[in-house]
């Protein structure tokens, strides 16, 4: 059982880690703040020192490979609701408890940069934000030819009723869009105001702009599909800030080649929770955005604001304490 004092801590990622955070360590701990940017400095760093908690972040896998370097790690810390960069069967099976903002919905509802980021790639297709300031850098200073549209009375559908489905539905309201809902697991009469509850056809049928905010769980199959690619309204925008597996890309490069939709934004790829910051990437949405203007990638920055980190890891360094207390 461990207690709250000296305890060896890795965090993984310092930079995200400012000084009013650090401040919320207690002094009894020795702390190793390291900037790991690859799974290759996670196993060296591993090999060479024993902790007994390690903070994690995304980009960093946590499995079989790292659990048996560090015989002593008893708590995985990790400021996300997503956990596909943990394999959940290889922790349980070494007793590692897992400490995320999963299920933290109080503390979550003041968090709301992975929902405008949302809304900050749909204003940026609608606006051709990207082509637009291309063309000035250039010396052109010409807006013929340029696709812009009005969100006002257009047609907004959301794929996940949770907490960032709910934002969203704010953001669509007071850009004076009609807003529809599609999530299995919420009844009717939870969805807020101003947004009614549709199946997920309907709402692909119908709507000009999707929002992918469904949570994802390790094994999930893609909601998106070949099918219903098929059923979505000819022409619509796409946005996708929530997990990458959960729309088929071989199915969205097919929408794309057969002009089904208008274009797509998206802050998440498949894989991309294990990807190093220092790391290539081979993705076939990447290679197709350096020749397709309508494709706008972001590198999973969504919840990176500067705001959202430090309430983030600030929260997660309580919920650590709070939960080494309560265990003894």
């Amino acid at each position: 059982m461990l207690t709250t004092n000296h305890l060896r801590i890795l965090v993984t990622e310092a930079e995200a880690y400012a000084k009013s955070t650090r401040e919320c360590f207690l002094d009894s701990w020795d702390i190793t703040f390291a900037e790991i940017y690859d799974q290759h400095q996670l196993i060296k760093i591993c090999s060479e020192a024993s902790y007994d908690i390690i903070f994690a972040k995304l980009g960093l896998v946590f499995d079989r490979s790292i659990f048996d370097l560090q015989s002593d790690l008893k708590i995985l810390v990790t400021p996300t609701t997503g956990l596909n960069h943990i394999v959940l069967p290889d922790a349980q099976s070494y007793g590692i408890k897992i400490l995320s903002l999963r299920g933290e919905a109080a503390f979550l509802s003041s968090v709301t940069s992975t929902a405008e980021h949302a809304w900050t790639l749909l204003l940026a297709i609608n606006r051709s934000l990207m082509s637009a300031g291309s063309r000035v850098s250039s010396g052109l200073w010409k807006r013929q030819g340029l696709e812009v549209h009005e969100l006002s009375g257009s047609r907004l559908g959301l794929i996940g009723m949770g907490r960032l489905g709910r934002m969203v539905v704010r953001y669509g309201l007071a850009f004076q869009m009609e807003v529809v809902g599609y999530d299995p697991h919420v009844a009717s009469d939870m969805f807020p105001a101003g947004c009614r509850k549709v199946d997920l056809q309907e709402l692909l049928a119908w709507s000009e702009y999707v929002v992918m905010l469904a949570s994802y769980n390790p094994g999930d199959q893609p909601i998106l599909g070949k099918s219903e690619f098929n059923s979505l309204r000819l022409g619509a925008v796409l946005i996708n800030v929530a997990r990458g597996e959960l729309i088929d890309e071989q199915a969205l490069v097919d929408a794309l080649d057969d002009c089904k939709i208008r274009a797509f934004g998206a802050d998440v790829l498949i894989g991309d929770s294990s990807w190093g910051s220092n790391e290539l990437i081979g993705s076939e949405i990447v290679k197709r955005s350096k020749v397709d203007s309508r494709i706008i990638l972001t590198p999973h920055m969504g919840g990176y604001a500067r705001e959202a980190i430090e309430k983030t890891r600030k929260f997660m360094v309580g919920q650590l304490i709070q939960h080494l207390e309560s265990s003894n």
